[in-house]
């Protein structure tokens, strides 16, 4: 059910892109030959792409300077608590290309979401694990969850920003959410 309603909003927000003439064109113009703006562009997508990720990359941003704390206090050596820091970086280059499977078998919104789904489970996860090795799996889980939600993002962007427009789009989507 879960999945039936995230692939219903990702329709609904490619329906929006469309009514607003951001579909996948080659040319700056809408349906009615007016010229879209990178400016409509973000404002079209700011509620489905930018604010999602922005919240997703604060909460992940204000976590990860603590990790290595987290992983001493539960008895990592100093090297450890690094590896443990890093594993969610590991594991976002190693599970993109899966990402991208699963995004173009489920749709981008969907991807999205289960992406922040796989990212709060991971954080609950850590916050209750005794052991160094709870905060390893948390963060490897961390790790997958961005890959899918940066891929279902980028997807997301490719197809509702007309080709004229993308760079102008994605450049303000780097600057505010990573």
């Amino acid at each position: 059910a879960t999945v039936a309603s995230a692939v219903a909003v990702g329709q609904m927000c490619a329906a929006r892109a469309d009514e607003r003439g951001l579909g996948d064109s080659d040319d700056e113009g809408s349906e009615d030959g007016e010229a879209v703006s990178w400016q409509a562009a973000v404002r079209a997508l700011l509620w489905s792409v930018y604010i999602p990720g922005t919240i997703r990359a604060l909460g992940q941003q204000s976590l990860d300077p603590f990790v290595p704390l987290f992983a001493k206090r539960l008895g990592a050596t100093v090297s450890e608590a690094g590896v443990v820091s890093s594993i969610s970086f590991a594991a976002n280059a190693i599970c993109s290309p899966a990402a991208g499977i699963l995004v173009a078998n489920t749709g981008a919104s969907c991807a999205m979401l289960l992406g922040v789904a796989v990212n709060v489970g991971a954080a609950l996860l850590g916050a209750g694990s005794p052991t160094v090795l709870g905060l390893s799996i948390s963060r490897g889980l961390t790790g997958a969850g961005n890959g899918v939600f940066q891929v279902g993002r980028q997807v997301s962007l490719t197809n509702d920003v007309p080709n004229a427009l993308r760079g102008r789009v994605q450049s303000l989507q780097v600057r505010f959410v990573n």
